[in-house]
């Protein structure tokens, strides 16, 4: 039994903040300690810490993070994604296990720079 990771991408259209997609993401203890510290387990150091949701999360993020089997809750925010997909850029294989994510945070940016969305950010929680 290992450890898997549940996320989703949100966007903010005016002030509200929206479910975009569920995110599938490959297990790797490297790339999720990497996102967060999770029980020790991986080799790298977390670009965030374990921190709860944003209050504003959006209904569906809210629906889908409401789970008693989750543990170790957390987000990204656009610069700390940036930061992930660098990092899986630079590890050899590792781009393979985002890349689900990578073609959503490509449209979300599209979608920014076409001003339909002001933002976006990754919420997160792992299971057992």
């Amino acid at each position: 039994m290992g450890c898997d990771i549940h996320a989703s991408l949100e966007v903010k259209i005016g002030d509200k903040w929206h479910h975009f997609s569920t995110v599938h993401i490959r297990r790797n203890y490297d790339l999720f300690s990497r996102m967060c510290p999770i029980d020790g387990r991986g080799e790298c150091h977390p670009i965030a810490d374990e921190r709860p949701f944003p209050s504003d999360l959006s209904m569906v993020g809210k629906m889908l993070m409401d789970n008693e089997d989750y543990h170790t809750f957390s987000y990204l925010d656009e610069d700390e994604l940036d930061q992930l997909i660098n990092w899986c850029n630079v590890e050899d294989g590792n781009w393979l296990i985002i890349e689900n994510l990578v073609y959503c945070i490509e449209d979300a940016i599209w979608l920014k720079e076409s001003h339909f969305i002001m933002c976006y950010r990754l919420i997160f929680a792992f299971d057992n």
